[in-house]
């Protein structure tokens, strides 16, 4: 028998050396891909992405609250790998993008912890944001000043509940507080027992303490309640991607099928 070539020693030693193998190759779906969202399904978005994230580790994923509308333009332009809508899919929706419906958040109006009302009624409510009915003792609380605090006039929360808060025509009561986002209005209620406010029921999972959903005449804004429509105030959460798969980038693409799969279901099941 010959003995080896030089050469090839020199590959063994190599070889071994390394660990008897080839350096593993790059994960294909490495990279830093955009998630643009509307408010009320940020924090869907985030949940999602890191958990998909998670699996792979040169991946990174930046969540951009820029409202439906935006959120869709830059999915269609390519500035978005990835788009969650708070709002009804359209006919024309569907003839441009891939749509995946993930499930409805209530629209809710929040108290702080400490405060003993659970309830409202419709006349109650418009009282209160009019203006007309200024004191929680009036309605079954604390006695002590009511503080209003809304969102932008743009806030999907805000455009769900108007029906809700005041008659058409009826102003808001000229001391409301305003707030530029949900991040906002979260921190002013937690931190103010007299207020009362309004978000996207997705913002108060996993927060320590956080501001309390009430009840409208008589309805809890529960989980099942939303998803019945018993609770009828609540907004669809839904996925898009470009129609074209062959635009999508490996990252995207995995991460649509993650949603799909068993963990992104057990994901969604536990948000809505």
């Amino acid at each position: 028998m010959r003995p080896p070539a030089a050469s090839s020693l020199i590959v063994a030693l190599v070889l071994g050396a390394c660990g008897g193998g080839l350096a593993p190759s790059p994960d294909p779906m490495a990279g830093e891909y955009v998630a643009a969202v509307a408010e009320s399904a940020g924090p869907v978005a985030q949940r999602l992405t890191s958990a998909f994230a998670s699996q792979h580790p040169g991946m990174t994923w930046v969540v951009k609250d820029v409202g439906s509308a935006a959120a869709l333009a830059l999915l269609n332009a390519g500035d978005a790998d990835a788009s969650f809508l708070s709002r009804d899919i359209t006919v024309a929706d569907r003839t441009q993008v891939q749509t995946y419906g993930l499930g409805y958040s209530g629209q809710v109006l929040i108290v702080h912890p400490s405060n003993p009302v659970t309830g409202l009624t419709q006349e109650q409510i418009r009282g209160i944001f009019s203006g007309a009915i200024t004191d929680w003792g009036e309605v079954g609380g604390n006695p002590g000043p009511i503080f209003v605090i809304l969102p932008p006039e743009t806030s999907p929360t805000r455009i769900t509940l108007e029906p809700l808060l005041r008659t058409p025509g009826v102003p808001f009561r000229r001391d409301a507080i305003s707030t530029p986002d949900s991040g906002s209005m979260l921190n002013a209620v937690s931190v103010s027992p007299r207020a009362i406010g309004m978000v996207s029921a997705v913002h108060l999972d996993g927060r320590t303490n956080p501001p309390r959903a009430i009840a409208v005449a008589g309805v809890a804004p529960t989980k099942a309640n939303v998803a019945s429509a018993a609770y009828g105030y609540r907004r669809l959460i839904t996925l898009v991607f470009p129609l074209n798969a062959t635009y999508m980038r490996p990252g995207a693409r995995g991460f649509r099928d993650f949603v799909r799969g068993e963990e992104g279901q057990r994901i969604l099941r536990e948000l809505f």
